[in-house]
């Protein structure tokens, strides 16, 4: 565990957290729960976090491997799809399928498809292509409280 955490703190990441005002979006979700039951925050914030994408599309981007003679980054590749990857709990523990193109779907599609991939899990029928391309992670932990965390990426 000790080598695999170690690995995993020299990988590149970016975290960002800050506090809002989100009584009218706390307003909507109540409203649209009427209809739609399993409705969470997390698709609001999936699809925030991919509007910002298309202003700053860096950060939906990878690092390219070469580096240049100094030993620095010499280019980022921007992935064009927003593949976000998401934590759900498993008996076995959290996994992290992705929601694919989320840059082309609606909340309620994002929604859809994050109930599809907890029962996916819940079933034990995820595939390779539910890991596969994932652009960007995306963690909540609402559930259990709490303001900020960090999470830590797991190597390949």
């Amino acid at each position: 565990m000790t080598k695999t955490m170690t690995h995993s703190l020299s990988i590149p990441s970016f975290v960002f957290s800050d506090d809002m005002d989100a009584t009218a979006l706390i307003e909507l979700r109540k409203e649209l729960k009427a209809s739609i039951p399993d409705l969470t925050f997390l698709p609001f914030f999936i699809k925030a976090i991919s509007l910002a994408m298309n202003e700053y599309p860096i950060m939906n981007s990878v690092v390219d491997p070469q580096v240049d003679s100094d030993g620095y980054i010499s280019k980022y590749i921007i992935k064009k799809d927003h593949n976000f990857s998401i934590a759900i709990d498993s008996k076995d523990g959290l996994t992290t399928p992705n929601i694919k193109q989320v840059n082309r779907k609606s909340i309620l599609d994002i929604n859809s498809d994050m109930r599809d991939l907890i029962n996916k899990v819940n079933t034990n029928s995820l595939i390779k292509s539910d890991f596969e391309d994932g652009t960007f992670s995306v963690s909540s932990v609402g559930n259990i409280g709490g303001k900020y965390f960090v999470p830590v990426i797991l190597g390949p």
